[in-house]
């Protein structure tokens, strides 16, 4: 049901110009993971934790170069977890990382400010992990809006 969720939402961007060449959003195959160890009861001590990010971070060169071949990446990108590890996302390569380009209305750089603006919600408890993680993979961009993180 998230494929065909995902794919209506891609169409309906790509349709009303929201995204350039390379998309906002990660191929099917990438439907956003979550870790397992992250949980709402421990965020205090994982993802709210200042650093928390880089003890978690494990993708090698040869995996990102992996996304970016597999992504068909033509601009300059990175490699991007879909559900950010700032609210509890995995380093699974087949599932949460993809290719983003820096480029366009909605590149890298900009999901990067929904992301933390996400972590602020849920370490807040404005909103729980579960939620964040949800809306990011339901809609990153529509996400960043409903929490006042894009206009």
């Amino acid at each position: 049901m998230r494929a065909l969720a995902f794919a209506l939402t891609a169409s309906c961007l790509l349709a009303a110009g929201h995204v350039g060449p390379e998309s906002a959003y990660p191929p099917d195959s990438v439907t956003g993971a979550t870790d397992p160890a992250v949980t709402q009861a421990n965020i205090q001590s994982t993802i709210c934790v200042s650093g928390y990010t880089a003890t978690v971070r494990a993708v090698s060169e040869s995996i990102k170069k992996q996304v970016l071949a597999r992504d068909h990446a033509t601009q300059p990108s990175e490699v991007d977890h879909f559900v950010s590890l700032e609210i509890g996302g995995s380093n699974d390569p087949d599932k949460n990382l993809w290719a983003e380009s820096y480029s366009g209305e909605f590149g890298a750089r900009v999901k990067d400010v929904v992301e933390t603006a996400l972590k602020r919600e849920v370490c807040s408890g404005r909103m729980t992990l579960k939620d964040a993680q949800a809306c990011v993979v339901a809609d990153w961009i529509a996400c960043g809006r409903k929490i006042g993180a894009l206009k």
